[in-house]
C-alpha cells in the first residue's frame, strides 16, 4: 500500500514535470514564430531596398548615358562652330553692311 501510494506521487510529479515542459515548450514555440515574422518583415523590408537600389542604379545609368551622348553631341557642336563659326560671321557682318 505504501509502495502504490509512493509510486503515485512519482507519477503525479512526473506529469507535472511533463506539463511544465509542454508550457515552456509552447511559450518557447510563440517566441520562435514572432522571431520568423519579425523576420520575415525584415526579409521584406530590405528587398525592397534592394530593388529600389537597383531600380536607381538603372536610372542612375541612363542619365549617365545622356550626359555622355550629350557631351558628345556638345563636341560635335564645338568642331562644327570652329569650322562654320567663322564663316556665319562673315555673312552676319555682310547682311549688316
Amino acid at each position: 500500500m505504501v509502495e502504490i501510494e509512493r509510486l503515485k506521487k512519482a507519477n503525479s510529479e512526473y506529469r507535472d514535470s511533463i506539463d511544465k515542459i509542454k508550457e515552456i515548450l509552447i511559450v518557447n514555440d510563440q517566441k520562435i514564430d514572432s522571431q520568423k515574422e519579425a523576420f520575415s518583415s525584415l526579409m521584406k523590408s530590405a528587398l525592397k531596398q534592394v530593388d529600389k537600389n537597383y531600380q536607381l542604379k538603372i536610372e542612375m545609368n541612363k542619365l549617365r548615358k545622356e550626359l555622355v551622348d550629350a557631351q558628345a553631341r556638345l563636341v560635335e557642336f564645338k568642331d562644327e562652330w570652329c569650322i562654320f563659326g567663322p564663316e556665319l560671321k562673315k555673312i552676319r557682318r555682310q547682311k549688316k553692311v
